[in-house]
C-alpha cells in the first residue's frame, strides 16, 4: 500500500451519505458512523488514481456508479469488461482496475488475490464469486477448543505470542501469518454493523457478517476494552497503543483502525462455543492451538501492542 494519498475523489463525485447509498442501498443515519469505511474508500480511489494517472484517461464516477450497478445486478465481470469496452474504444482505459476498485469498495475483499491469498475475481458475477470465497466447510478438528472468558484479543498477544495486526480486507481475518507469530483481524465494526443492519442490500452473506461480528466481540469484548466514566480500561490502553504504532507504519498507507472495535456488541452466551461459528471456525482453532502452545512454553512472548499490555496487565516477560 502506497505511503501517500494523492487525488482522493474523482472531480464530480457525491457526499460520502450518498457514497454509501449507491453501494449498500441506504444513506447512514445519526446512529450509524462509517468513518473508517469512508477512509478506505478514499483510499481506494486515490491508489486507483496513483496507478492509473499516467496510463491514460481515468474513469468518471459516473463510469463506476454504472459499474457499481451492474455487479449488484449480477451482471458477469465478462459482461461489464464488454460494455467498458464497447463505451471507452482508447488505449490506456484500466477497465480491469475499474471492476475491482468497486468490487472491493462494495466489500471489504480483495477480489485481485493470487495464489496462496485466494482465488482471485476473473469470470462470472461478484455474487457467485464471493459464495465460493466464502463456502470452505470446517475441517479442523475442534471439539477441544474452548473459549474461557479470560480469552480475547490482548491475551492471545501477551500471553499466547502471537502479534495482533489489522486488515481492511475481510478474506484476510483471523489469518495467521509470518509462521503463525501474527494474526490479521478485519476492525471494521463500523462498517459490518451498518450491514447488518440494513435492508439485505448487501453482496456480502448475511451470516457471514453476524459471524464477524462475533467473532470481534470475542476478540474485544466491551465490558473488557471499554471506557467508564472516562476512565481507559488496562485492555483500552493496550488497544490503543497498538494501533497506534499500527497506523504510524508507512505500510499502512495513512489508513486508520475504527474505533468500533471499542465498542463491540455484548457476546452472546453461545459466541464462546466454538461450533457457534462456520466461516472462521478452522482460523479460530489454528489460533487458539497457537495462542495454547505459546502459553504452555512457560513464558509470554510479549512483543508488538504486547509491551504495553504487560505493564498495563501486569504480565511480565522474565522467568
Amino acid at each position: 500500500m502506497p505511503s501517500k494519498i494523492s487525488q482522493p475523489l474523482p472531480a464530480n463525485q457525491p457526499s460520502l451519505p450518498e457514497v454509501a447509498e449507491l453501494l449498500f442501498g441506504r444513506r447512514p443515519s445519526s446512529g450509524d458512523d462509517l468513518k473508517a469505511f469512508f477512509k478506505y474508500y478514499e483510499q481506494q480511489w486515490a491508489e486507483f488514481s496513483a496507478e492509473n494517472g499516467t496510463t491514460g484517461a481515468l474513469p468518471s464516477f459516473d463510469d463506476f456508479t454504472n459499474v457499481v450497478g451492474q455487479i449488484k445486478g449480477g451482471a458477469s465481470r465478462e459482461y461489464i469488461l464488454s460494455k467498458l469496452a464497447e463505451k471507452h474504444q482508447g488505449k490506456g482505459y484500466p477497465a480491469e482496475r475499474l471492476v475491482s476498485l468497486a468490487a472491493r469498495t462494495l466489500t471489504m475483499v480483495d477480489t485481485d488475490a493470487k495464489g496462496t491469498d485466494g482465488p482471485a475475481w476473473t469470470s462470472g458475477s461478484l455474487q457467485t464469486f464471493l459464495a465460493g470465497r466464502f463456502s470452505e466447510v470446517p475441517t479442523l478438528e475442534s471439539e477441544s477448543i474452548k473459549f474461557p472468558n479470560s480469552f480475547d484479543a490482548a491475551i492471545v498477544e501477551t500471553m499466547g505470542g502471537i502479534i495482533v495486526e489489522f486488515t481492511d480486507n475481510l478474506a484476510y481475518h483471523l489469518r495467521l501469518v509470518r509462521n503463525g507469530g501474527a494474526v490479521l483481524v478485519f476492525h471494521h465494526v463500523s462498517f459490518l454493523e451498518f450491514l447488518a443492519a440494513g435492508s439485505g442490500d448487501s453482496l456480502l452473506p448475511s451470516d457471514l457478517v453476524k459471524e464477524t461480528l462475533q467473532s470481534l466481540s470475542l476478540l474485544f469484548p466491551k465490558n473488557e476494552f471499554s471506557s467508564f466514566l472516562g476512565i481507559s480500561s488496562a485492555k483500552s490502553k493496550w488497544l490503543k497503543a497498538g494501533i497506534s504504532t499500527w497506523e504510524s507504519k508507512p505500510s499502512t498507507g495513512g489508513a486508520r483502525v475504527d474505533s468500533h472495535v471499542f465498542q463491540c456488541a455484548s457476546l452472546p452466551m453461545y459466541g464462546r462455543r466454538i461450533e457457534s461459528y462456520h466461516y472462521w471456525r478452522d482460523r479460530l482453532v489454528e489460533l487458539k492451538q497457537k495462542c495454547d502452545a505459546g502459553t504452555i512454553a512457560g513464558k509470554p512472548r510479549v512483543t508488538g501492542m504486547g509491551f504495553v499490555a504487560a505493564a498495563a496487565l501486569n504480565i511480565g516477560n522474565s522467568p
